[in-house]
């Protein structure tokens, strides 16, 4: 067809066209046409399903906006009360390491008493061991001269 056109065109000859070929070109049209305008009905709808989720997303990062804060603030209100708690156990363990400390002062000044009576005892039990002795052999040689 297009060979006749050219054809036709060349020579001067007027170009006519069959009612078939009409008939032809006036579909391939209707279906052009049909499909540009499906085309631009599928972008148009994509364009507004995209504008929808655009919107659905703006919706989520705010709700994700608000929850994370809300998580933050519970956080920081949570290591407020876990350090409080770390802070009075610390202040409970200098009361006890302060309180151990005078026990075992106590406990220091009490041995040394025990060491101080140990050793008067010791010193009176040398003594009188001392002032002994020769009474302990007087009475045994006179046990012995006795015996014999």
């Amino acid at each position: 067809m297009l060979a006749s056109a050219l054809d036709a065109a060349h020579t001067g000859k007027v170009f006519h066209l069959s009612l078939e070929t009409w008939v032809s070109l006036a579909g391939l049209a209707a279906v052009a046409l049909t499909v540009l305008a499906q085309g631009r009905a599928t972008r148009t709808e994509l364009r507004s399903e995209i504008a929808e989720v655009r919107v659905e997303l703006t919706e989520v990062r705010t709700e994700l906006k608000a929850d994370i804060a809300g998580v933050r603030t519970e956080l920081k209100a949570d290591i407020a009360r876990v350090d409080d708690r770390v802070s009075r156990v610390e202040d409970r363990v200098q009361m006890l390491a302060v309180e151990l400390k005078a026990d075992i002062a106590r406990v220091d000044e009490r041995v040394s008493r025990v060491d101080d009576r140990v050793s008067r005892v010791d010193d009176r039990v040398y003594a009188l061991a001392v002032g002994l002795k020769p009474e302990i052999e007087r009475r045994r040689e006179a046990a012995e001269s006795g015996s014999l």
